[in-house]
């Protein structure tokens, strides 16, 4: 079982690109006229029930009265309707799932149809061989536009897939992106960070020249050290680390041509990466990194960027909802002109699902899972539709949202949460530059590092 874990953590674990795959159409019918995607095949499923256990209702049964949750519930009812069957959800948290569905599966008992959980908790439902291998499911298409094409990769294990996403799980509002002050972008007479984006040429060195103009010394005491004075930015810190990090396409950990785990910042990349972000953090000092509340600096005016989440799980209470300045939507900036994409880490909260091994229903699973990621793939318009009407305050916000934000995620799956020892390449580079001591020379660090890695991953998930 350790060998399945870790071959399975060797592709799951990558960082990659794209956090949400598919086309959108609202039709229930959708894909009826082309070529490459066949007509729905309706069957009475004589008033089966689809039970999914799931830590976030709001994917399936959220409360009526806004745009984006009716569709929702008129998704679900319409393939209620069409297949004769009644979709059920029960909420499990995800730090509770594993020890809810353990016993019930090794029983042999079905439990239920989809276990839908976070990345960082999956892991462990997959190394405790509880999972079925998805591609054993006649009547479930992987390669359809509706399934995340990027994330079927890194959960298939010789052939077998163990996870995947979707149309009804899309990763958009997990997505690390930068926000802006329009009110003291105005002032400073900065060019026009949209078309910046466009043209490729939103960089870590552009941004830290936005950033180092905004600061202000308010309280006159010489030295911008205080929530009174102006900032480049303000962000939480942790999180904001490994954020930066992807940007610019770095990696904590990474698979060799053997399928073997191994780290993967100990490379040149990882430290003109970590270079940039000592220059820009300590060097700089553009990041005002003691406040309680980041979004409160924020709004507050003194803070010229907002690195977040781009929508919390409770949108309705977002941050930057009543603001009073304007403020716009941009995504991460890249290490330099030649990196291809811009690439916004994405949250460890990003859910996955899956089908207990136990379950025997697989032709009314592979059914019901078709027909739900048929058609919720227009549910990302709803997303940023209803977004637009009530946080966005500009065109170019839903622009970049739609063509620089959303697919373009970088994922940082389950291997920093095996096992402690694997997370300190995180904490390390996190502390070097973020931390009050002094910074290290990472090269050192990571070599220093690599033994207990490697035994940590021997001891883990035995010879790779």
């Amino acid at each position: 079982m350790k060998k399945l874990f870790a071959l399975l953590l060797g592709v799951v674990m990558t960082v990659t690109a794209a956090a949400c795959g598919g086309n959108t159409d609202d039709s229930s019918d959708a894909g009826s006229g082309s070529s490459s995607i066949p007509d729905e095949v309706v069957v009475d499923l004589n008033g089966y029930t689809f039970t999914i256990l799931d830590g976030d209702k709001a994917h399936f049964d959220p409360d009526s009265g806004t745009a984006l949750n009716d569709r929702t519930l008129e998704l679900v009812e319409d393939v209620e309707k069409t297949f004769n069957c009644n979709i059920e959800v029960q909420v499990v948290d995800p730090s509770a799932m594993f020890n809810k569905i353990q016993p019930s599966i090794m029983a042999g008992d079905k439990t239920a149809d989809m276990v839908v959980s976070t990345t960082w908790a999956f892991g462990q439902l997959i190394s405790a061989d509880l999972m079925a291998d998805l591609n054993t499911f006649e009547e479930l298409d992987l390669s359809n536009p509706w399934w995340n094409q990027s994330v079927i990769p890194q959960c298939t294990l010789n052939g077998k897939v163990f996870a995947a996403s979707g149309s009804f799980l899309t990763h958009i509002e997990k997505i690390w992106v930068m926000f802006f002050n329009k009110n003291i972008w105005e002032e400073l007479n900065y060019e026009d960070p949209y078309q910046l984006v466009r043209d490729g040429k939103w960089t870590w060195d552009k941004w830290d020249e936005f950033a180092k103009g905004a600061m202000r010394d308010y309280d006159g005491n010489g030295v911008i050290d205080s929530e009174t004075d102006r900032w480049g930015l303000t962000a939480p810190v942790g999180d904001f680390s490994k954020a930066m990090f992807f940007s610019m396409g770095g990696e904590y950990y990474k698979t060799n041509s053997d399928g073997k785990i191994v780290l993967a910042c100990n490379d040149e990349k990882s430290y003109d990466i970590y270079d940039k972000m000592i220059q820009i953090i300590r060097n700089d000092k553009v990041m005002y990194k003691q406040a309680d509340d980041p979004a409160t600096v924020f709004t507050a005016d003194k803070s010229l960027f907002f690195s977040y989440l781009l929508m919390p799980d409770q949108h309705s209470l977002h941050p930057l909802r009543d603001m009073q300045s304007d403020f716009g939507v941009l995504p991460m900036p890249k290490y330099d002109e030649s990196q291809e994409n811009y690439i916004g880490a994405v949250d460890h909260n990003a859910p996955l699902f899956g089908v207990p091994k136990s379950n025997q229903n697989k032709r009314e699973v592979g059914i019901i899972l078709e027909a739900l990621g048929r058609r919720f793939q227009d549910i990302d318009q709803y997303k940023t539709d209803d977004w637009a009407a009530v946080y966005w305050r500009d065109e170019e916000s839903i622009e970049m949202v739609d063509e620089y934000i959303n697919n373009h995620g970088g994922y940082d799956f389950i291997i920093r949460n095996a096992n402690s020892t694997l997370g300190l390449p995180v904490s390390a580079i996190s502390e070097a530059v973020f931390g009050d001591s002094a910074s290290i020379d990472l090269a050192s660090t990571m070599e220093s590092l690599e033994s207990p890695i490697n035994e940590a991953l021997n001891d883990l998930f035995g010879d790779q």
